[in-house]
């Protein structure tokens, strides 16, 4: 199945009208919804949950490429991806004011390169569970937290070349140890108390060399 727009995201907007409805649940492996130019507006989702998300890939659906698209406004998340999944690919699409996550996922070896996430009224990126996931190129600003892993499941993957700035919360949260979180911009984010955290750790030391936090001389003061 292979879904895209003629004219793209900005005119082609698709509206669950507020009902307690995904506006796009897509039930089939290796589907693709959207592609760059091609891509879809998804707003108006009403409901709790997947129920009020922009778009949902269900459990047990793999290998689905969403692209091009925006989730704007939806009353949960922007983007979720269910648990029981596997290698799914989200490039090249925003969400922004939605009133939980921007992108909440379970599941393994999915890949989100080149999205962004704006002023979402959850964390950017919000890792529930799953392993072996790669997040590169994408740009988290204004949101509660950059990204998020406080999962009770252990979590595994790989952070490299994105842009956590001016969140409300901290840049990034992580209570594992299994990521790789390497030549990011970091700074600008507030933290819980208002004390200007890019990276909060809560478990045993991980691997993050090569970040820029807002200073050359490494973490401190605002901005980094």
């Amino acid at each position: 199945v292979k879904v895209y727009s003629r004219d793209g995201a900005d005119v082609t907007v698709l509206d669950a009208g507020g009902n307690a409805i995904a506006v796009v649940d897509i039930q089939a492996t290796g589907a693709i919804f959207g592609t760059k130019l091609k891509g879809f507006t998804l707003t108006g989702a009403g409901g709790s949950t997947v129920r009020g998300a922009g778009l949902v890939i269900d459990a047990n659906v793999n290998q689905v490429l969403v692209g091009g698209n925006r989730a704007v406004a939806n009353a949960a998340y922007g983007f979720y991806v269910n648990d029981n999944t596997a290698s799914d690919q989200f490039i090249g699409n925003v969400a922004v004011a939605n009133q939980g996550d921007g992108f909440a996922m379970s599941g393994v070896s999915h890949v989100f390169n080149g999205n962004a996430a704006t002023a979402n009224g959850g964390n950017g990126f919000n890792i529930l569970s799953g392993s072996s996931l790669l997040f590169t190129h994408n740009v988290v600003v204004g949101n509660v937290q950059g990204v998020s892993d406080m999962s009770i499941d252990a979590t595994s993957g790989t952070l490299t070349g994105n842009s956590f700035l001016g969140n409300r919360d901290v840049g990034i949260l992580m209570s594992s140890s299994f990521f790789s979180i390497t030549k990011n911009n970091i700074f600008g984010n507030v933290g819980a108390s208002g004390d200007n955290c890019g990276l909060e750790n809560t478990t045993s030391p991980i691997n993050a060399p090569q970040n820029f936090f807002g200073a050359a001389t490494g973490p401190g003061p605002a901005p980094a």
